[in-house]
């Protein structure tokens, strides 16, 4: 099996891998979580839609951040499940959640948990550290 699960945002990101994900819908169990909360505290309809993944959420980030990337910090697989821990970053170009460019790099770690069946992602668990993004874009307090 591959070292990496897939791609986010529209990015090639790392080695070729022999995950693929079909072209129809990955069961996906991530709630919106604090990028939901802090669309709505924005009051932004798409940023709302953004929140909740998919192909929304990578043009937001594409257009906000134009040189989002995806590292793989380490992968783990057994049986039918992928595990991976990434560590996401860009330059904030545009507006995002109501907040203007500011030029600031800022990072977002995450873990995702794929299921895997005839080579093909069916099934998808994961965690971002929405509040760490939200606090390096100043929508949540620093600790």
């Amino acid at each position: 099996m591959g070292r990496r699960a897939a791609s986010r945002a529209g990015t090639a990101v790392g080695p070729a891998t022999a995950i693929t994900v079909p072209s129809t819908a990955v069961i996906s169990h991530q709630a919106g979580g604090w990028l939901a909360f802090a669309a709505r505290l924005q009051g932004s309809a798409r940023a709302c839609r953004a929140a909740a993944g998919g192909p929304q959420a990578a043009a937001t980030f594409r257009a906000a951040f134009p040189d989002w990337r995806s590292d793989l910090d380490f992968c783990v697989a057994e049986g039918d499940l992928v595990v991976e821990h990434f560590t996401a970053s860009g330059t904030q170009q545009g507006e995002i959640f109501g907040v203007p460019a500011s030029g600031q790099t800022v990072s977002l770690r995450g873990i995702n948990i794929w299921r895997v069946r005839d080579g093909h992602i069916v099934e998808r668990w994961g965690r971002l550290d929405e509040l760490g993004l939200m606090r390096q874009l100043g929508l949540a307090p620093q600790p």
